[in-house]
């Protein structure tokens, strides 16, 4: 596994528990409010951390950890994820998946092989505003497939969606709304602003904004909830 970060301690990352979590490179979106554009368009010129290292630090942190979140990048897109996994799960941690939701067979066989036990997994708008957003060819069919295995499997989940200010409209977030009915969890991220964005000139939401988005959902997610205002 090509690791090119590691947050050695994170309590967001991992809801409920203490936990790890590693980066992967490379992803097959170019989403306009990306944070991290080097480690998406160019991940072969950047360091990474040998294997050997994160697993090292494992066995110096196995009684502090709980689990560990695979995020990226878009982890689904490395052969090796599947052993990566059966390694940390040697550990008896947990292990969070981080996703766009582009590949459901690759989620279909950790779900049912009980490999992850959380899956979080990234909602760019409505499926009709996806090409928008993501600035790329996705097939909508495969991301509809994966939000409907994540809200039916018997692990925890989230959806979340990362908004800048000006980007979404309150119709937007009705038909999001419509789409997750069920979801257990979904979360409004405010965009914060970084030199590595994808995209310049996005602006941070105000709170006012992020709550009449919210607003918007709640009738469709009762347990919509805002990430990322202060």
């Amino acid at each position: 596994m090509k690791i090119y970060s590691i947050n050695k301690t994170t309590l967001i990352d991992y809801p409920g528990l203490v936990a790890a979590s590693v980066y992967t490179g490379g992803c097959n979106m170019r989403c306009i409010y990306c944070h991290n554009a080097p480690l998406v368009m160019c991940p072969a010129s950047l360091p990474t951390i040998d294997e050997e290292e994160f697993f090292s630090f494992l066995d110096k942190r196995k009684n502090i950890l709980r689990g560990v979140c695979i995020s990226g990048g878009e982890p689904t897109l490395c052969p090796d994820l599947t052993a990566f996994i059966d390694r940390i799960r040697s550990y008896d941690l947990k292990v969070k998946l981080d996703t766009n939701g582009t590949n459901p067979d690759i989620i279909s066989d950790l779900i049912r092989s009980k490999r992850v036990d959380m899956i979080a997994m990234d909602i760019k708008s409505h499926p009709e505003d996806y090409p928008r957003i993501c600035d790329c060819d996705v097939s909508i069919e495969n991301i509809k497939k994966s939000v409907s295995l994540i809200i039916n499997a018997p692990i925890d989940h989230e959806f979340r969606t990362t908004v800048p200010s000006g980007v979404f409209s309150e119709d937007d977030m009705i038909r999001i709304g419509q789409w997750l009915q069920g979801a257990r969890a979904y979360f409004l991220q405010a965009f914060k602003e970084a030199d590595t964005c994808m995209t310049t000139g996005l602006q941070e939401p105000s709170g006012e904004e992020m709550n009449r988005l919210k607003s918007a959902i709640l009738p469709y997610i009762p347990v919509a909830s805002i990430r990322g205002i202060d």
